[in-house]
């Protein structure tokens, strides 16, 4: 994501990067000229990495211990063990 090095002097990531995104929608700088609204690429990352976290979160949840497709590879459809797996 772009916004990477924007925040935390680009050492941001996942959770981090989600929450730069949200909070510039949320609550955008008063002054107009600061202005700078996520690009449709930053918020379709964003998109996709809060979706693989919730879907995992389920599938912990679900005691899950099997391999999942993940959101994150474009293109590649390799099955990966879920992050938890032994």
């Amino acid at each position: 994501m772009k916004r990477n090095g924007a925040y935390h002097g680009g050492t941001a990531e996942g959770p981090e990067l989600i929450f730069a995104v949200r909070n510039d929608l949320v609550h955008p700088a008063k002054k107009s000229a600061k202005l700078e609204w996520p690009s449709s690429e930053e918020l379709t990352e964003a998109w996709r990495l809060s979706m693989w976290y919730l879907e995992l979160v389920i599938i912990r949840l679900l005691d899950y211990q099997g391999g999942h497709l993940s959101r994150l590879k474009k293109g590649a459809f390799s099955i990966d063990p879920v992050p938890w797996a032994s």
